[in-house]
């Protein structure tokens, strides 16, 4: 799925365990304006397992964001991220 700059979309962040994020997701609705979120806590806790597993539960047609805050090693962790299923990823800048 390609975002539209013009469109709006919800972000729906899932920051605690699997188990919640699972229930979450069972209980959106289907909408291709709402981008389901791998929060870092949830990612720090479960690893890149978590993408795979919401990705899974999203759907294949569903935009994962991993919010992974990469500014280290980037390609490798981009990499990672979209390997296990992220359709974006968030990045830290420092000015």
């Amino acid at each position: 799925m390609i975002l539209q700059k013009r469109q709006r979309y919800l972000q729906i962040a899932l920051n605690g365990s699997l188990y919640d994020a699972q229930k979450i997701i069972s209980e959106l609705p289907r909408s291709e304006r709402i981008l389901v979120e791998a929060g870092t806590p949830l990612i720090k806790t479960s690893g890149a397992e978590a993408i795979v597993q919401i990705k899974g539960w999203a759907g294949p047609l569903s935009y994962v964001v991993a919010d992974i805050k990469t500014a280290d090693l980037a390609p490798r962790e981009v990499e990672m991220s979209v390997v296990s299923g992220a359709s974006g990823v968030t990045c830290l800048g420092v000015s």
